[in-house]
């Protein structure tokens, strides 16, 4: 018995050879009270042309509304970043919700918004009118996610460059159904 442990333990890899437990997170549901608008830019690299999209949900994991946006030619990452979360944030204002969470997979963005000082960057404007479009609402959180956490937003950003300027969804597109139906069936009660 110990010859055959003794073999067993010859084929174990070392530690930093063994493969790691990569944790996919998901997207999950707003607190009670708050609702969510998740974020995403994205660029047609043969044109050059940028899009962005967002998604709302309430706290009960329901869809409320998506966009999709054409922005033209835009060739920063993170002009096209905030131009999404300024979209987002500025469809959110419709519906009237006072507690609003978005969402965004660019920490950039998240570092900009909760600098202290005036941000100086091509991109400056734009924080500056979302911070005018908090307003509107009670309470303001901006915060990063990960990609995996964000599948919805991406493909409104995605589905923004085949659009000709602008379009909102009142009812999930059919691009967008699979998506919205997986997140929310891992959502929590």
């Amino acid at each position: 018995m110990k010859l055959i442990e003794e073999q067993l333990s010859l084929l174990e890899m070392p530690p930093s050879q063994q493969s790691k437990v990569r944790v996919v997170a998901k997207w999950q549901r707003p607190p009670a009270g708050w609702s969510m608008v998740n974020t995403d830019g994205s660029l047609n690299c043969r044109t050059g042309e940028a899009g962005s999209g967002y998604v709302i949900r309430n706290d009960l994991a329901e869809f409320v509304e998506a966009g999709c946006r054409k922005h033209g030619y835009v060739d920063d990452p993170l002009l096209r970043e905030l131009l999404a979360c300024r979209d987002g944030l500025e469809a959110a204002v419709r519906p009237g919700f006072p507690k609003l969470i978005i969402q965004t997979d660019c920490t950039s963005v998240v570092d900009m918004w909760t600098e202290e000082k005036e941000p100086r960057f091509l991109g400056a404007h734009i924080i500056k009118e979302m911070k005018l479009l908090c307003n509107s609402f009670q309470e303001v959180k901006l915060l990063h996610i990960g990609r995996e956490e964000n599948k919805a937003a991406h493909c409104c950003a995605r589905e923004a460059l085949s659009v000709v300027s602008s379009i909102r969804f009142d009812v999930t597109p059919r691009f967008l159904t699979e998506v919205i139906q997986s997140e929310c069936n891992l959502c929590p009660v």
